[in-house]
């Protein structure tokens, strides 16, 4: 049970707690809302267009080339519209870094090869 002491007691520590909490939650939200949609783009392009154009007319448009092993491609060379003779490997699969554990996997296809 909770005893009221001099000077607020128990009121005056769940403000301080609250306030707390906030503080210490703000950055996170802050985070959260700094996330870019626009980061996975590339990412939608190749796995929303590239591939499925590839695996049914052979065509790798919009992409300037598709390659890895059948049936399944690895990865798609994008042409980089912001910069003229630019182009851009990219994974068909996805992938949380060049640390995950699927990059680094002894099976795991070489993207610097393709390159």
């Amino acid at each position: 049970m909770l005893k009221e002491g001099p000077g607020g007691g128990c009121a005056a520590v769940w403000p301080a707690a609250r306030r707390a909490a906030f503080l210490l939650g703000l950055p996170a939200l802050l985070a959260l809302a700094g996330v870019d949609p626009a980061r996975d783009r590339l990412r939608a392009i190749v796995q929303g267009q590239c591939v499925p154009h590839w695996l049914a007319t052979r065509s790798p448009a919009p992409c300037a080339r598709v390659g890895g092993e059948d049936p399944a491609p690895s990865y798609a060379v994008l042409h980089d519209r912001k910069g003229g003779a630019h182009f851009l490997l990219i994974p068909t699969r996805t992938l949380l870094g060049m640390e995950s554990p699927e990059a680094r996997d002894g099976q795991a296809v070489n993207y610097f090869a393709a390159a």
